[in-house]
Formats: structure tokens, C-alpha cells, sequence
């Protein structure tokens, strides 16, 4: 009789890898059953629901890790850092969505500071831990980028024992502390799980999706309260989401990069477009012009072939912002809203004006407590210093005393001088390292995440500059996310086989 063929290492690993995925969707049904029992028991339905969903979650996470990053894009682009009511619009669903709340205040659950979100941060960190140690392939990228991301991530830190140890307000300190987390541990997550081009893709189809889904709600919104229409329809983060959608929709165009990603785009397009215009944040509109300028800039360098293209589709570009200034920018519709975004710049109205010299004033009061708070900085959680009077609208905005609206200058003046040089170099690394990449003619999915990085960044700083940009859990995500995604598409790029 012959004897059975020995079975390969390869094929004793496939059945290995087989077993434990098994294992593993077994046992998470099981958890989710028993724990469904348990909390129906003791809370009631809702929690036993969020219970169903966090185990389902753990399980798929477990069994293919790269989708944790598709969830970071998913909560980032649809599920609102607070209640769109509170700012003073309708709910359009998704903000009732306890994501980024405490569970102290959002379950009840007393003296638990930690959010949903965070839980399942730390869920991505154990996979990603637990499963590096096993297969030992745990690695950290070791580039300068990513050297500064950790530098900075050190110095936050520093900064929030620095603030809570001198008198600082626990609570509050953990809020300035968020987003800073946020970013390195997406940063982290996305570098290490994405472990081919395909995860990229999805990436970034999901980030679109969930960008347009927001235009959707933000539409809805209006057409249902079109008769008490509000100054805003959907939170500020909008103005950085929707601006970053059109400038990569337009590099699609422009560089060409064909596909089924630029085809949704192009359809979600006026939606979008038409959000943006109803939310009616001034911001929007230095995010949208700046990036655009951006995206052209780096078609011109990507693509050297196409110049006298893209510099016709720019001049086209410019003419018709001129017509459309000459016919809407006294126009009060939502169609003029964008030139007089530009107007109140130039020529602001009362409200305008009022609005500028707030901001003016706080501007003024952090340059002084910067000074006195050199080199260190305050730390997190203490009020800022207020030297020139101004107005009060804590009624309005509880957590102003703590938060400005130029977040960058706040980066100097709770991290003193190394945090802001450690900010702006990690800015100003990720954008020329994305350049020289976009020079070397990459594969098209280095080159649209390269693009998107740029992109990304130049709206995080404007939106941080001038509208709490550097807070936002949302954008503080997206950031930390693609620039992960971008050192994981470096490192794929080298080899031919994740393409």
C-alpha cells in the first residue's frame, strides 16, 4: 500500500489559519449569545443590541484585521462628535449615535471616562498586538515621518501629566487629550493592518461613501425644514469632509486616474456641492479654494505629460469663478453663499465683523499666554487666560474657555515650544514626503493616497486655524488614518505581490 504524500508547511499552515478563523466565529457566536442573555437580563435591549454589535465587530476585526481601519473611515466620515442639535440644527440621525461619548454619560456608567470608540481602539491594538507576537511580525514603521508622529504623541503625553499634575481639570484635560490619541493610535493601526493595495481601495471608496452619505443627510435636513431653514444644517466638521471630496474628485479628473471610485464620485458630486453650500460655514470655501489650488499643483508634478492640460482645465476654472462672482456675490440665496464666504473677508457685514473680532481678541489673549507659558506650555486642562475683555458665549459654546477656535496657536500654548515644532514637522514631512512619492510615478493607488494626504492636510490646517479643526474627533481620525495608510502604501509599493 503507498504510503499518504507528507502535507507541505503551507498546506498544514492554511489548515492552521482554517481552524482558528473557526474557532474564533464559534466562539464570538457563543459570547454573543450568552452576553445578548445576560444583558437582556440586567439592562434591557439597547444595551443587549450594543453588546450583538460589539461582538460581532470584535469578530470580524479578529478574523481580517484591516477592516478595523475600514470602520475607523466609516465612524469618521457618518457618526457625529456631538449631537447636531446642541449646535442649533436638526438631528439628521447618525448624531444620536453615542460613539464618541463617554460612557460615563452616555450609559450611566459612573467614573468610566472611556468612549465606545476608544473601547474599540483598544480592540485594533490587541488584535494587531496579539496577532504580531503570535506570527512575530510585529513592526513599526521606522521612517522620519513616522519618528515625529511618535515624538509628538510623546509630547502630548508630557503635556496632559504636565497640565493635571498643576491644577488642571481632570475631565476637561481628557477632552484636549482625545484627538492627539486619535491620531497616533490611527496612525498605528492603519500602518500596521493594511497589508494590501485592495485594503487602500476600500479605504478610500469607503471614505467617499460615507462623505456622501453625509451630503444625503445634510439634503434631507433641508428639504424637511426648508420652512425654518437653520444657519447650519450639519456640524462643522462637514466643511473639511465635503472640501476634501471635491479636491480629490477633481485630481481624479485632472490626473486621470479612470475607475469606478471616480464614477460614484462623480455621481455623489452635487450632492455634496449643494451640502457644502447649505451648511453655509465659511471655512468651507478657504478649505475648497486652497485644496483645489493643491490638487492642480500636484497633477503638474505628477503628471508632467498633461501640463498644458491642466493648466487649460485651471484657467477654465478661473474664468468661471470670475463669472460666478460677478452674478452671485450679492446674491443672500444659497447660491451666493460661497462668494459671500469671500465678501465677509473682504467687505464683512455686523455679524460678520462681530464674529471676526471675537476671534481677533482671542487671538491676542493666546499670543500673551503663550509668552508667559514658554517653553512648557500650560498643559491640558486648565481655562485660558483672559487678558483683553471679550465677549461671553460659554452659554453657547461650554467648552470655549478651554478650546479656541485658532486650535494651532492652542498646540503652542498647552505644548509649549517643542509640541509646536513637532506639529508642524510632522505637517510639513507628511506633505514632502507624499510629493516625492507622487515625482517617483507610483502605482495609481500610491498616487491617489498621496494626493489625499496633501489634501487632507492642508484642510486640517485651515480648518485648524480658523474653526477648532485640531479638536474635531472626526478629522483628528481621518488624519491619523491616512497618514498610516500612506506609509503602509510606501512600504506595498516595493512589492509587486500586494498590488
Amino acid at each position: 500500500m503507498a504510503s499518504a504524500a507528507p502535507l507541505s508547511t503551507h498546506s498544514v499552515e492554511v489548515q492552521l489559519r482554517s481552524q482558528r478563523r473557526l474557532l474564533a466565529i464559534v466562539a464570538a457566536l457563543v459570547a454573543a449569545v450568552t452576553g445578548i442573555a445576560v444583558a437582556q437580563l440586567i439592562f434591557g435591549n439597547a444595551i443587549a443590541v450594543a453588546i450583538l454589535c460589539a461582538v460581532i465587530v470584535g469578530a470580524i476585526v479578529w478574523t481580517k484585521p484591516w477592516t478595523g481601519v475600514i470602520i475607523l473611515a466609516m465612524a469618521a466620515t457618518v457618526v457625529e462628535q456631538f449631537s447636531l442639535v446642541a449646535e442649533g440644527t436638526f438631528s439628521d440621525g447618525t448624531d444620536h449615535i453615542p460613539f464618541f461619548q463617554s460612557l460615563n454619560s452616555a450609559a450611566g456608567l459612573g467614573g468610566i471616562y472611556a468612549t465606545p470608540f476608544e473601547l474599540f481602539l483598544a480592540l485594533l491594538l490587541g488584535v494587531w498586538l496579539i496577532k504580531g507576537f503570535a506570527s512575530r511580525s510585529l513592526r513599526l514603521p521606522r521612517t522620519k515621518l513616522s519618528f515625529w508622529i511618535g515624538t509628538l504623541a510623546l509630547i502630548v503625553a508630557f503635556t496632559w501629566v504636565h497640565g493635571v499634575a498643576t491644577g488642571g481639570s481632570f475631565s476637561d484635560s481628557l477632552l484636549e487629550l482625545r484627538p492627539w490619541l486619535y491620531v497616533a493610535i490611527a496612525f498605528v493601526a492603519s500602518s500596521q493592518l493594511i497589508k494590501d493595495t485592495k485594503h487602500l481601495r476600500v479605504l478610500i471608496a469607503v471614505m467617499a461613501v460615507g462623505i456622501g452619505i453625509k451630503a444625503m443627510q445634510g439634503l434631507l435636513t433641508l428639504v424637511i425644514h426648508w420652512g425654518v431653514r437653520p444657519q447650519a444644517i450639519l456640524a462643522h466638521e462637514e466643511s473639511f469632509f465635503f472640501g476634501v471630496f471635491i479636491a480629490v474628485l477633481a485630481g481624479l479628473w485632472i490626473l486621470p486616474i479612470k475607475g469606478r471610485l471616480r464614477t460614484m464620485m462623480t455621481a455623489l458630486f452635487p450632492f455634496v456641492l449643494v451640502a457644502d453650500i447649505a451648511n453655509q460655514r465659511r471655512t468651507a470655501w478657504a478649505i475648497a479654494g486652497a485644496t483645489l489650488i493643491i490638487v492642480f499643483v500636484l497633477a503638474f508634478i505628477a503628471v508632467p505629460e498633461r501640463r498644458k492640460t491642466i493648466a487649460m482645465f485651471a484657467l477654465v476654472g478661473v474664468i468661471l469663478g470670475g463669472i460666478y462672482w460677478l452674478r452671485f456675490s450679492n446674491d443672500p440665496g444659497l447660491l451666493g453663499q460661497p462668494a459671500r464666504a469671500v465678501l465677509s473677508q473682504l467687505a464683512p457685514t455686523a455679524r460678520d465683523q462681530a464674529s471676526n473680532q471675537y476671534r481677533t481678541v482671542e487671538n491676542v489673549d493666546l499670543g500673551i499666554a503663550i509668552r508667559l507659558a514658554m517653553p512648557f506650555g500650560t498643559g491640558f486642562g486648565h481655562p485660558i487666560p483672559q487678558f483683553v475683555p471679550n465677549v461671553n458665549i460659554s452659554d453657547i459654546d461650554t467648552f470655549i474657555t478651554y478650546l479656541p477656535h485658532n486650535t494651532v496657536l492652542h498646540v503652542w500654548l498647552r505644548m509649549g515650544i517643542f509640541g509646536i515644532i513637532s506639529f508642524w514637522m510632522v505637517i510639513g514631512l507628511a506633505i514632502i514626503s507624499a510629493i516625492q512619492v507622487i515625482r517617483r510615478r507610483p502605482s495609481e493607488i500610491t498616487l491617489l493616497i498621496s494626493v489625499t494626504l496633501v489634501v487632507v492636510l492642508v484642510a486640517y490646517v485651515i480648518q485648524g486655524f480658523f474653526d477648532m479643526g485640531l479638536y474635531w474627533f472626526r478629522i483628528a481620525i481621518t488624519v491619523g488614518f491616512l497618514l498610516g495608510a500612506f506609509e503602509a502604501a510606501r512600504r506595498l509599493e516595493g512589492n509587486p505581490t500586494t498590488r
